[in-house]
């Protein structure tokens, strides 16, 4: 019992140091995003810990109670987090639809056990476009239309980068694209935007074909991903964007490239230059054409920004910047903001930041997507 309860220390000691300490290597910070996400474990291990300290290793009970003390902070805000949702829900007008988000206990259940992730496969419809609809969706009316654009720093990722995120949307009742777009640096913008929207164009000419209904679209994207889909939905004239979701998506690229992240462990500017073609000095054109908070006027989609206030990519008040230039022209805009997570939280599938961000992303698109009279053609 001393060999596992000094184990439990080692790990309790572990998870806190990561906790606490943001780090500038990308390695480590991966490690500190995961860990982030698997607080409701380390309450479990920390009880455990406390509990053979007791009888074992009575010094070793100051740090299992101090990390069992940091791991049960994060359940104490969730309620707080939930009140501001509702606040906003309300004041939005988003009333149409239920907002039913997890209790801390809920949220803690789920994220030991997981959502569960339906066994669906993509079809591959184009090299750049592939869709995920569940095999049980036989509708009276044709599916709202859920894109998915990958994320990766504009360098890296492919479509169905966010595999267990499309197969779970797909088993709720949507029809679930996820497309690509060409990468940098040796490709730069507006290679990427002009990539998506053709993806896009092609979807909404033959969504019928799928079953899927053109007049309910709605964009998802993580980090560079949802940067793209932002600018898509603000710029878009031609193709009616019903809603548009971005989890933790730069939204003011001067501002990233001027006041990069401390630490910065992905080297911002340097993702920045090679997107963009150089420095905001050297390419403003691009760099304003890219930001999202360029393309703020009234009559814009509705819009979901999901955000890690200890985001040491994507700096959190971006985003926060962005919901009051929304709001300041009228436009609807909900803010979820995560105390505890990290950038690309949701890898972490049954963590509480994904599981969280999915209970509001789901009552978000229920709201903003009405229904539809259309026949369905498949």
């Amino acid at each position: 019992m001393k060999t596992v309860t000094t184990a439990l220390l080692v790990l309790s000691v572990i998870e806190t140091i990561l906790w606490m300490i943001p780090v500038p290597n990308e390695t480590l910070w991966v490690v500190r995003m995961i860990a982030r996400e698997l607080w409701p474990w380390f309450i479990i291990l920390n009880t455990l810990g406390l509990l053979l300290a007791i009888f074992w290793r009575r010094w070793f009970v100051p740090v299992f109670a101090f990390g069992l003390a940091l791991m049960i902070w994060q359940l104490t805000q969730i309620a707080p987090l939930e009140h501001r949702m509702a606040q906003q829900w309300t004041l939005q007008g988003f009333s149409s639809a239920e907002l039913r988000a997890p209790s801390a206990i809920e949220l803690f259940r789920t994220s030991l056990f997981g959502p569960a992730i339906p066994d669906i496969q993509p079809n591959a419809l184009r090299p750049d476009v592939y869709l995920y609809k569940s095999p049980e969706s036989v509708a009276e009316e044709p599916l709202p239309i859920l894109i998915d654009i990958h994320g990766g720093s504009w360098h890296h990722g492919y479509a169905g980068s966010d595999d267990m995120f499309c197969r779970y949307m797909a088993a709720q009742g949507y029809a679930v694209f996820s497309i690509d777009y060409r990468k940098a640096p040796e490709f730069q913008y507006p290679i990427q935007i002009q990539d998506v929207r053709g993806a896009i164009s092609w979807i909404y000419r033959n969504a019928p074909l799928y079953g899927a209904d053109a007049t309910r679209i709605a964009l998802v994207g993580r980090s560079a991903g949802a940067e793209l889909a932002l600018v898509d939905a603000y710029t878009s004239m031609k193709i009616p964007i019903g809603a548009v979701i971005s989890y933790y998506g730069p939204t003011d690229l001067v501002k990233g490239y001027n006041a990069p992240p401390k630490p910065d462990p992905i080297d911002i500017r340097a993702k920045l230059s090679d997107y963009l073609g150089g420095g905001p000095q050297s390419a403003p054109d691009a760099y304003r054409d890219a930001s999202p908070t360029s393309h703020v006027r009234k009559g814009l989609p509705p819009t979901l920004l999901i955000q890690g206030d200890e985001d040491h990519v994507v700096k959190p008040r971006f985003a926060r910047e962005l919901r009051q230039d929304l709001l300041s022209k009228g436009d609807r805009i909900l803010l979820l903001d995560i105390p505890w997570s990290e950038h690309a939280f949701d890898v972490v599938y049954f963590g509480p930041g994904s599981v969280l961000a999915l209970a509001y992303v789901e009552a978000f698109l229920r709201d903003a997507l009405p229904k539809s009279s259309q026949p369905v053609l498949e």
